[in-house]
């Protein structure tokens, strides 16, 4: 059927009224006349409406800077005007992009439309914008703006199709068209009654050409056999008019038998009928070549197969001996015998020897376990030994006893002249047992200590050792494990306070006669107190005296405040803010009463992560490991030495402390010193048993001068029931950069 052109644009009047009121603007307008205002806004664009109430006219536009769009609504109801009867002439003006679904529906009292805005397309003028407005009479628009196909939309939206609206508003739309027609005005009104009919029931375009052709078209169709009840009805029966072949389309061609109309149809490709062969065979490590060949077509292509891969084989490996070498696995491939993984010579491994020993030569000699073979020289190792023999070597004999000293010594006289030539005489494992049997004595070595007693004013003091008694002031020296008693009388006015250890400071004992084991050097002092005075004393967290101030009630009397006595609060390690903690009234009138006082710091916890203890090699000798902090405070170093000891429930531990050595920092080098309980050392000594076996001692002032030498020990009967200590790593602290 010939197709009839569609032209884009039909003459309609401009409403050159309104146009010029929103031009003044909604507020000059709303200052003359009686109005309602609302905004649509669809998410992107924003539209305003006005409705002259006094006129029954609803304009549609945007703010004059911006383009306008009214929102999709979901159904007729929910439109913003549905069901107003208010309104009978609706103008959308220039700046509109788009009317939305269901935006004027069910507007039934509107019989016109202006559209002045460049709605192009049906996309833009929804169909289903003007739904149920039954009253829509006329349509008013510049045959410049106006596209047809909104118009078309705009009629089939607003009136139901098989309604008697739906023909008057058709010719109405017609008639005005009629302007833009080229030939006679005076259509007939059968003819465009026939022409809006014929677009309803065939879905053709309302032309707006040549009358003359609009007729001639639509006579042409009523004509033909095939149309009759308002529509086409073809009797089409089907031939292929062009075969298809492998890579190329046909043609199926479809002829009506009675009005001879047609249409082709496409016919899909029959593809290629491949036969395949291996043109090339793949190997372990080559790609193959197969060729496919069109039966049809004789279309020919080539496809690669993929290399097969190697299929690996074990090459047994050969184990050494103490004479050969050996092999290790390897692998190659069974289907073309390239190797895959190459063997690598093991190299033979050490004989195993079974030895002998001639007393009577002092000699050696060993058979292989293997192969037989005799050896009398034997390659070794010495220098543990030579380095037992040199640590002997530098012990002094004043400082240990004698016994533990000879038993030492006679070991490494024993050994004290082995060379590397005569070594070749003994085996690995007597040179290790030499060695062991040097340390071993070494270890039991027990030292001479230094046991310091002094008396304080209103006292006396004296030291029992060794069955003699010492008037203090008095320097001892008993070994490691003896025992000392100290035995303390007050003179008259006075009171016996305690045995107080100097470096520690901390009272050991209370008790006027006091007997220890000598497990460190200790410097005791027997304080004295006199029964006219009263003493504050002020300690750290950990219980060790930072300073005691002895004064007579009077002068505690005399007294509104302890501030000033107390000195700087010690540092804790994991701690901030510290401050001495007490009552003011409770301390000053426990000291005027002639009775002593205590002051403690408190702390506020930082939540540190403490270090992880250590695991007993044996379960019976303690395990310890020390580790520190220092913090500049701007004038000197405050830290914590922190260890961290496993004592098993089998040890029975006499001491655990940390011991210290100083120096000044031109002259002692720690790196060149190893640390004992016996150097004449500074010891902080803990009280009782750790539960969770962390133990922190707390330094204050540490500054360039000195260099410092720190570690951990714990002191224990062992298995044997003899004294021993164990010790932890030795922590060195050089050249601190205090300010």
């Amino acid at each position: 059927m010939k197709k009839i052109k569609r032209i884009t644009s039909v003459v309609l009047a401009l409403s050159l009224l309104m146009t010029s009121v929103f031009a003044l603007g909604f507020k000059t307008y709303a200052e003359t006349r009686y109005f309602e205002s609302g905004v649509l806004n669809d998410g992107t664009y924003t539209a305003y409406y006005l409705i002259d109430k006094d006129e029954r006219v609803l304009y549609l536009t945007g703010d004059g800077d911006n383009l306008a769009s009214s929102p999709d609504y979901p159904n007729a109801e929910s439109g913003p005007f549905a069901g107003r009867t208010d309104v009978t002439r609706i103008v959308i003006e220039e700046d509109v992009l788009r009317v939305g679904d269901y935006t004027f529906a069910n507007m039934t009292s509107v019989d016109t439309l202006e559209i002045q805005s460049n709605l192009l397309t049906d996309a833009s003028m929804s169909t289903k914008a003007m739904s149920g407005c039954t009253g829509l009479r006329s349509i008013q628009g510049d045959s410049t703006l106006l596209s047809t196909d909104v118009l078309v939309e705009i009629v089939k939206g607003a009136v139901n199709a098989f309604t008697g609206n739906w023909l008057s508003l058709a010719m109405n739309v017609i008639n005005i068209g009629k302007e833009g027609f080229t030939s006679d005005n005076n259509l007939e009104n059968e003819v465009i009654a026939a022409l809006v009919d014929d677009y309803i029931n065939t879905g053709e375009t309302i032309y707006f050409g040549e009358i003359s052709d609009a007729t001639d078209a639509y006579n042409e169709r009523i004509s033909n056999p095939c149309y009759y009840e308002k529509s086409f009805h073809h009797n089409y029966t089907s031939r292929i008019t062009k075969n298809p072949g492998c890579t190329t389309e046909g043609v199926r061609t479809y002829t009506c038998s009675n009005c001879g109309d047609s249409y082709p149809e496409p016919i899909e490709a029959l593809g290629h009928t491949y036969e395949e062969s291996v043109l090339y065979e793949p190997t372990c490590t080559k790609k193959g070549v197969m060729e496919y060949d069109c039966i049809v077509c004789g279309d020919l292509k080539l496809s690669p197969i993929d290399a097969l891969g190697h299929t690996p084989e074990t090459i047994p490996g050969v184990a050494p001996t103490c004479t050969a070498t050996g092999l290790t696995q390897g692998k190659r491939c069974s289907v073309c015998g390239e190797t895959l993984n190459q063997q690598e010579t093991l190299p033979m491994v050490p004989h195993t020897y079974s030895y002998s020993y001639n007393a009577d030569s002092d000699t050696y000699s060993g058979i292989c376990d293997n192969c037989g073979g005799i050896l009398s020289e034997f390659d070794n190792d010495i220098s543990a030994l030579v380095s037992a023999v040199t640590l002997g070597k530098g012990f002094n004999s004043a400082d240990y006893t004698a016994q533990s000293y000879a038993a030492m010594y006679d070991s490494i006289v024993k050994y004290i002249d082995l060379t590397d030539s005569s070594s070749l005489a003994y085996p690995q494992y007597a040179v290790d047992a030499k060695t062991a049997e040097i340390l071993t004595k070494i270890s039991e070595l027990a030292p001479y200590l230094e046991v310091s007693v002094t008396a304080g004013a209103g006292g006396s003091a004296t030291a029992e050792y060794n069955g003699l008694q010492n008037p203090a002031p008095q320097i001892i020296s008993p070994a490691f494990g003896e025992g000392v008693t100290l035995r303390a009388e007050n003179a008259e006015g006075y009171t016996f306070k305690g045995w107080y250890e100097i470096k520690t400071k901390r009272y050991l004992s209370y008790d006027k006669v006091y007997t220890f084991t000598v497990s460190t050097n200790t410097y005791l002092k027997a304080v004295f107190l006199s029964n006219a005075t009263s003493t504050l004393t002020i300690t750290n967290d950990s219980g060790q005296i930072v300073e005691q101030i002895s004064k007579p009630a009077e002068e505690w009397r005399n007294m509104s405040s302890v501030e000033d006595l107390l000195p700087s609060v010690p540092y804790k390690y994991g701690y901030t803010n510290g401050r001495w903690s007490y009552n003011q009234i409770a301390v000053l009138s426990e000291l005027r009463a002639g009775r002593n006082a205590t002051i403690t710091p408190a702390y506020d916890s930082l939540g540190v992560t403490l270090p992880k203890q250590p695991v007993s090699p044996d379960g019976i000798t303690p395990a310890v490991t020390l580790t520190y902090e220092l913090v500049n405070t701007g004038e000197k170093y405050v830290g914590s030495y922190i260890m961290a000891a496993d004592i098993p429930d089998a040890s029975s531990v006499v001491e655990i402390g940390t011991c210290y050595y100083k120096g000044l920092a031109s002259d002692f080098n720690p790196l060149s010193f190893n640390l004992t309980i016996n150097n004449k050392t500074l010891v902080s000594k803990y009280e009782g048993i750790n539960n969770e076996g962390i133990y922190i001692t707390n330094i204050n002032g540490l500054t360039s001068k000195y260099n410092w030498s720190a570690r951990g020990y714990v002191t224990y009967y062992n298995s044997d029931g003899k004294l021993a200590t164990a010790y932890s790593n030795q922590i060195n602290v050089i050249d601190k950069a205090a300010v």
